[in-house]
């Protein structure tokens, strides 16, 4: 998982998630911090695994660990994140030398988190179950405020 190190080590990758941990901090409601993107990952693998979708591992980890860096954007000027978020993975893609060929699905996975869509790939759907998986809206102390639909929340630790 060369290219996940990669990132992970990149200063502007790092200082990215520092400011929207800050701009998140008086946030009652889901935070995006690494914590987050790491449990997306780890569940997009386990999920992965489970039903032999045959995903690569940097794949997995480098959409889930892209997904919501377009959070920093909606704050500041109401880009949704999931559009705004599309332009930033792909600098971070190219800052760790990710081929290019295979950057295309990671992008689609990064737009398309949120809602899904006709003919999206794999790894889209796979970030967008992980992604509500990781979240236990069954037990957020914020749950009774939540602006999500019921239909969107994780009310079970079970998929």
């Amino acid at each position: 998982m060369i290219y996940t190190d990669r990132l992970l080590s990149n200063p502007d990758y790092l200082e990215l998630l520092a400011e929207i941990e800050q701009a998140e901090q008086e946030r009652i409601f889901c935070g995006h911090d690494l914590n987050h993107l790491m449990d997306v990952a780890r569940i997009g693998r386990i999920i992965n695994c489970e039903e032999a979708m045959g995903l690569a591992a940097d794949d997995i980890y480098l959409a889930a660990l892209l997904h919501d860096l377009g959070r920093l954007q909606q704050y500041k000027d109401g880009t949704p994140h999931d559009q705004g978020g599309v332009a930033v993975a792909a600098s971070f893609l190219q800052a760790i030398a990710y081929p290019e060929e295979r950057r295309a699905d990671i992008l689609q996975a990064v737009s398309g988190h949120r809602r899904e869509r006709e003919g999206e790939s794999l790894l889209t759907e796979l970030i967008r179950k992980a992604d509500k998986l990781s979240r236990p809206c069954f037990n957020c102390p914020a749950r009774t405020e939540c602006k999500w639909p019921e239909s969107r929340k994780n009310k079970s630790f079970r998929y």
